[in-house]
């Protein structure tokens, strides 16, 4: 439940779901009678809001979680085992100073979309143009 995809808006965790081909529910009792207070907990521990569902299926009851995204330019701190968790293929384990040094840089205006009024298409090297349509066009 700790990590999130930047690609979507949430994350849902659907947990009790026998795995790989049969992807047959089994059911729980984690959280029974508890799915209420769950999201203030989560939230409390967290600092992001996790909701939470009940789905009641004949074969047994199967909790969900909505995860949302960590916000642009900002990690997320947690109480567990590690300061900022990340994913490393199925492993949960500790994010490299890399990666937490780009965190704050997602936020930053990229340079690059802006549009300068003062010049115009005449203004740029024929060079320069003819060089990046050989690479990229």
């Amino acid at each position: 439940m700790a990590g999130a995809n930047l690609a979507y808006p949430f994350l849902y965790r659907v947990l009790f779901i026998r795995p790989l081909f049969s992807r047959r529910i089994v059911g729980t009792k984690a959280f029974m009678g508890t799915y209420n207070r769950l999201s203030h907990n989560l939230m409390a521990k967290l600092k992001i809001r996790v909701d939470v569902e009940e789905l009641m299926h004949p074969d047994g009851r199967v909790p969900i979680f909505h995860v949302p995204s960590r916000p642009v330019g900002q990690p997320i701190r947690s109480t567990g085992n590690y300061h900022y968790p990340m994913r490393a293929g199925e492993s949960l384990v500790e994010m490299d100073n890399m990666t937490l040094k780009r965190i704050p840089n997602e936020s930053d205006p990229d340079f690059s979309c802006k549009i300068v009024d003062s010049q115009a298409v005449s203004d740029l090297d024929e060079t320069a143009l003819e060089n990046f349509r050989s690479r990229w066009v």
